[in-house]
């Protein structure tokens, strides 16, 4: 680490039109990870994805989200982490008709440049951007799973929607 500073809940730098706020990034630790915050609206879902080259760490900071690892699906509450390890598909959804905030920790550094990269196409994470969004994915060794089998049981049951 660089230097020491606080970063109060709710502020760090915007990434445009997406839910979240970097907090640290990969430069203040010489690589070894990245945070980010990020607020999950009632009922919203993150697609499927794997990353390749990352361990993914999510502390529910406020509400409670559910999660699928693999084959296991998981309830996340308030002050709890998920561990979403490199090569494993997984994804996140807030069951709930509340908000809930996480801070996403990726080890190591580096895939931060992809949501910047995302940031400059007009409407960023937007649906009509998905070829676009595949393909700066898999640039960065991550891929999207947009029709995993399991997914419409868990869009019903919780009553998801895209984000």
């Amino acid at each position: 680490m660089k230097e020491t500073f606080v970063i109060p809940e709710g502020h760090g730098d915007s990434i445009p039109d997406s839910p979240f706020l970097q907090k640290i990034r990969g430069s203040d630790t010489d690589g070894r990870f990245f945070l980010m915050e990020a607020r999950m609206e009632p009922r919203e879902i993150v697609m499927p994805h794997t990353h390749t080259k990352e361990d993914e760490f999510t502390f529910v900071y406020r509400g409670e989200i559910g999660a699928r690892v693999g084959e296991q699906e998981v309830t996340v509450k308030t002050g709890s982490i998920l561990f979403k390890p490199r090569g494993i598909p997984h994804a996140m959804w807030n069951p709930t008709d509340e908000p809930a905030i996480v801070l996403e920790i990726i080890s190591p550094a580096g895939f931060e440049q992809f949501f910047e990269e995302v940031s400059r196409i007009p409407g960023g994470f937007h649906p009509s951007n998905q070829a676009r969004i595949d393909e700066l994915a898999t640039k960065y060794g991550h891929r999207f799973h947009h029709e995993p089998a399991w997914l419409p049981e868990v869009v019903a049951k919780y009553h998801l929607q895209w984000g």
